[in-house]
């Protein structure tokens, strides 16, 4: 029997450059952001190397936007 393919998308890890890039923060904002709870905690991936989980950067990112528009449609609406 041949071994089955995966078919569900597989996770990867940003570096912060590339966080930096998706969601238009510093480095400090995201940090900031990261110890106030506010921001996808980081995961340690080696001695001096840390990660994000590109999903849980694109969720967050998905949920600033859908903040966003419903506070301007509450603005419009008043």
């Amino acid at each position: 029997m041949p071994p089955k393919i995966k078919t569900e998308p597989y996770e990867r890890f940003l570096r912060l450059p590339e966080v930096k890039v998706r969601t238009g923060l510093s480095r400090s904002e995201i940090y900031a952001l990261g110890q106030k709870g506010e921001f996808p905690k980081q995961l340690k991936i080696g001695a001096r190397s840390v990660a994000w989980v590109a999903s849980e950067i694109d969720e967050w990112v998905t949920n600033l936007i859908k903040k966003a528009r419903k506070a301007s449609k509450e603005q419009n609406c008043a």
